[in-house]
């Protein structure tokens, strides 16, 4: 250990420094500062301010902002989100089920909510509870299902200022008896971008719950058809809303990048398809010029089949862009300035 004394060229070594202790009244050491309080908020600020981060309950803090919670964040422990390709399962097992097109959504969407009651059920209408992520009420209505299989749909919009939270919002669902009980969850968030298009003519525009918004080609053998939908990370499922007036067929040119099915070993894998809850077969083109960097598939489809596809992988984008994940290393790469300024050797000052 080497301390210059302040003022001329002497070094004292460790083995010196008994001599330094026995002249304490003409030698002060003074101690590291270490990492002041100021520096280690800048440090969270910067690396989960702009990199971003994700768990199961609490809100995304995307790229540039923080998104501060001052109320404590409620969590649904009984909250099913149904799989599509197993709400047949579900409406068999329970009574009551409800479910949604998607698992996330912003603040100018449009929730389409399905759910069945047993007929012998049926007595009692159906009550819809959605309650924001701090636990208040924003709306409530009841239906009735009209269908005589027991089967109803309605509709959540989300432009409302009741739904201008971001985080979990839980949907209750209760028919007469509390055993008539199903609960599940939807996730609301803000989009730093996207407000304006990039994506051109026949280009369905792609949002995502990693705030990104993506353009998809896609062809039509008839007019008049608009699409457009969001990538879903946690079940890696692509859902596209299709509305069109002509029969035909529905061609998309979907970048692997983006979503992929692949087996364990690496090969290609067929994606599981969904036209409004119902499996479909869809035929792939693999020998298009750009096959390895895109996955073209073709959809059939007839008027009543307008609605919500779903495209089912097993690999997605990652949640963070390499553009997000460089931010993130400068933002490091400040913190360790910010931080190396308040450290240094101790220095020994003459009293």
């Amino acid at each position: 250990m080497l301390i210059r004394r302040v003022g001329d060229d002497s070094v004292l070594t460790s083995s010196s420094l008994c001599s330094c202790n026995e002249n304490h009244n003409r030698y002060r050491i003074l101690k590291p500062s270490g990492v002041s309080a100021p520096t280690v908020i800048i440090t969270l600020f910067l690396v989960f301010g702009v990199a971003g981060y994700s768990d199961g309950n609490s809100n995304i803090l995307g790229p540039f902002f923080i998104y501060p919670s001052f109320a404590q964040q409620i969590e649904c422990a009984n909250c099913i989100n149904i799989p599509p390709d197993q709400i047949s399962v579900y409406t068999e097992l329970f009574p009551l089920t409800i479910w949604t097109d998607a698992d996330t959504y912003d603040h100018d969407s449009v929730i389409t909510l399905s759910g069945h009651l047993r007929p012998e059920n049926a007595v009692h209408p159906v009550t819809i509870t959605v309650l924001n992520p701090i636990g208040n009420i924003v709306t409530i209505e009841q239906i009735y299902p009209e269908s005589t299989d027991g089967f109803f749909t309605t509709a959540l919009h989300t432009s409302s200022d009741l739904w201008s939270m971001d985080g979990i919002y839980v949907i209750k669902a209760q028919s007469g008896a509390e055993t008539r009980l199903f609960n599940t969850q939807v996730e609301i968030i803000s989009y730093d971008f996207g407000d304006v298009s990039n994506c051109t003519d026949f280009q369905a525009e792609i949002k995502s719950d990693n705030r990104g918004v993506y353009c998809v080609d896609y062809y039509n053998v008839g007019e008049n058809i608009f699409v457009d939908g969001f990538l879903s990370l946690p079940t890696k499922t692509l859902s596209l809303n299709v509305r069109t007036t002509d029969v035909g067929e529905l061609t998309l040119h979907i970048p692997r990048y983006l979503i992929d099915a692949q087996t364990p070993d690496g090969a290609q894998a067929d994606f599981e398809v969904f036209w409004n809850d119902q499996p479909i077969v869809a035929t792939e083109d693999t020998t298009t010029a750009d096959h390895l960097e895109f996955r073209t598939i073709t959809i059939p489809y007839t008027p009543d089949r307008q609605g919500r596809v779903d495209i089912i992988g097993t690999t997605v984008v990652p949640e963070f862009g390499s553009i997000v994940m460089l931010v993130t290393v400068l933002a490091m790469f400040v913190a360790i300035l910010l931080s190396a300024r308040r450290l240094g050797l101790p220095q020994i000052y003459r009293t």
